[in-house]
């Protein structure tokens, strides 16, 4: 059950997933958000509970009062307007107030005056051009003659308690449609955020292993990725907040907060799988250029304060004095520039003459010192390759004047195997004799083989192959030696041939020594698989098996001359075998490689394909 779960949670469907989701849930917020703000409340008025004592119903009889003044009376036409008032210009008379009000036309004003101040605190009338509290005499709200042309506009407003009554409604549905969305969106920012914890524990981890695996955004430097996302997020966030509360653009605002989600969530997700891999810091830009100047800096630090580094030979001791001393000399120069300049004499002339003429006499010394250095390299060489073909011909003489006492001594034994009367003790010692002649004659011609082979001096019969056909040849031919192995071979090989250019005899004697090799050493009972598969161009021939014995050595070393994995020597072998077949298949063309994992060996051969 463990396993499922880790399974699920760490697969790329499940991140993918949650990605979606949260992207989703950041969509419901800023809607929640925008409709929070479409109610004309916000979290500096939300303290204001009573209509009438708060911002919201100051700044509506203001704007009552100012559209009475530029003649805007559209706020008169709405079916819920409880506002009443009086509007007088001249001869033009406009007024809400019933008709049974209205008296003679001489004292018709005074009548109204009358009539509103009945509201008592909400009552107010203008007088030239200001408006004043009908009953405290405090002035409200003051206008410039500019603005309504002329003075001679008498105005009444009055808020009957109705009024108030139906905003205290208003307000109390708007407050409560306020507290819904916050809320509303405060649950969907508290599942975003542990929908984004759970993106960031599972961050580069999948359910095979606790491995931080990166992706292709982790190859941006730390530092150029977080600038990067500090200019896009300073170069549309002011835009996305306008947006957002901005009903006319939401789709905008919508599609901006997308980008925005899905950016955040890849830069955020990159940096933890840099913090889970301890990389966040070595890799970045800044990181990068700190190395690279302190290593630069050491270098030179340690060049001219610890020369004799440097002082080896006498070649590189000259060198080293030489360019010791064109530093020393620039530095001069450039300080005497920099005081020649500022002193504008005519001796700034001389510091560049001396500079060409330091360098022509720094080029022109290096070069008989490069020579020598050159020739010295090429004899180097030439005594290492001298000495290399000296190992050759010795192990190739060696061998060769081997093979003759060899081949008398075999005879010999074979002949005095078929002795009659011998008693049973001596025929004992004839196979003993036998079998460690015949085994000696092995090692000589496995040693003559990869000395030719290392030396080059081999010869290719190159023809066209079906490695299938030639794996499967091998096989049968050591046929015998499998069946009394106690080792069961398992091949997987393809149904259509596997044609390469290459030399048949060699590879078989590649195929044969990886084969043989695998019957000396592996744990009994056990499986053998074989391989041969097609990967893009290239053919991959792969032998595995499981060793008899702890292999505590390295890949290299197994591939030694005369290396065996059995450092107790109870098996048969000469140690030669991989050697052979690794220098057969370089000479034909192929690469092979070994890995060790536990007590699997693994053996792999590759060739390309044309």
């Amino acid at each position: 059950m463990g396993t499922k779960l880790r399974k699920f949670s760490r697969s790329n469907g499940t991140k993918g997933m949650v990605s979606f989701l949260i992207v989703i849930i950041t969509i419901g917020m800023l809607l929640q958000f925008s409709f929070a703000s479409d109610t004309g409340i916000s979290l500096d008025n939300y303290k204001d509970k009573i209509y009438s004592e708060s911002n919201q119903c100051a700044q509506d009889i203001r704007n009552a009062m100012c559209s009475i003044v530029y003649s805007d009376l559209s706020f008169s036409q709405k079916d819920d307007n409880l506002i009443e008032f009086y509007y007088q210009k001249g001869d033009e008379v406009i007024t809400n107030v019933n008709d049974n009000v209205k008296k003679n036309n001489s004292k018709e004003v005074n009548v109204y005056r009358t009539y509103f101040e009945k509201f008592k605190n909400n009552y107010y009338y203008l007088k030239n051009g200001l408006w004043v509290n009908g009953i405290t005499k405090e002035s409200i709200l003051a206008f410039d003659e500019n603005y309504n042309g002329e003075m001679n506009i008498i105005a009444f407003l009055a808020f009957p308690d109705s009024y108030f009554d139906m905003k205290q409604i208003h307000l109390d549905k708007l407050r409560n449609s306020f507290i819904n969305h916050l809320v509303a969106a405060g649950v969907l920012a508290m599942i975003g955020l542990m929908l984004f914890l759970y993106l960031l524990l599972v961050a580069g981890r999948r359910y095979k292993d606790d491995k931080v695996y990166m992706t292709v955004f982790d190859k941006i430097y730390s530092d150029v990725l977080i600038l990067a996302y500090l200019i896009f997020c300073d170069s549309i966030g002011n835009e996305l907040w306008v947006d957002i509360f901005e009903m006319y653009n939401l789709v905008g605002g919508i599609l901006l907060s997308v980008t925005f989600t899905i950016i955040s969530l890849i830069v955020m997700l990159s940096i933890t799988r840099k913090l889970k891999a301890k990389i966040f810091i070595k890799h970045s830009l800044i990181y990068k250029i700190y190395q690279l100047c302190y290593r630069t800096g050491k270098d030179i630090y340690q060049y001219l304060f610890f020369g004799n580094l440097y002082r080896t030979t006498s070649q590189t001791k000259t060198l080293y004095y030489r360019q010791l001393i064109v530093c020393t000399i620039a530095s001069v120069s450039f300080l005497l520039t920099i005081i020649f300049t500022l002193m504008q004499t005519p001796l700034l002339l001389v510091t560049p003459i001396i500079f060409v003429v330091i360098i022509f006499w720094y080029i022109k010394g290096n070069a008989g010192i490069y020579q020598k250095i050159d020739k010295g390299i090429e004899e180097s060489l030439e005594v290492q390759m001298k000495s290399e073909r000296m190992k050759i011909a010795l192990i190739t003489n060696v061998s060769h004047d081997l093979k003759t006492p060899l081949t008398s001594i075999i005879s010999y034994v074979d002949l005095l195997s078929k002795e009659e009367g011998l008693p049973d003790t001596a025929i004992d010692y004839v196979k003993i004799l036998q079998i460690k002649s015949d085994r000696l004659k092995n090692i000589v011609t496995d040693l003559f083989e990869l000395a030719k082979s290392t030396s080059g001096n081999i010869a290719l019969e190159e023809e066209v192959i079906d490695l299938k056909r030639l794996m499967e040849q091998t096989l049968a031919d050591m046929e015998d030696k499998v069946k009394v192995s106690e080792l069961q071979f398992k091949t997987s090989l393809p149904d259509s041939p596997v044609v390469i250019k290459s030399d048949g005899k060699k590879l078989y004697r590649v195929f044969q020594n990886i084969i043989d090799n695998a019957l000396k050493y592996s744990l009994k009972n056990t499986r053998v698989y074989i391989n041969l598969e097609k990967v893009n161009q290239s053919v991959v021939i792969t032998f595995k098996n499981i060793a008899a014995y702890e292999m505590n050595f390295t890949q290299e070393e197994i591939l030694q001359r005369f290396y065996r994995g059995d450092q107790s020597r109870t098996t048969e072998g000469s140690g030669l075998g991989l050697s052979i077949a690794e220098s057969f298949t370089n000479n034909c063309g192929g690469k092979l490689s070994v890995e060790i994992d536990g007590d699997v060996f693994k053996v792999s051969i590759t060739f390309g394909m044309d």
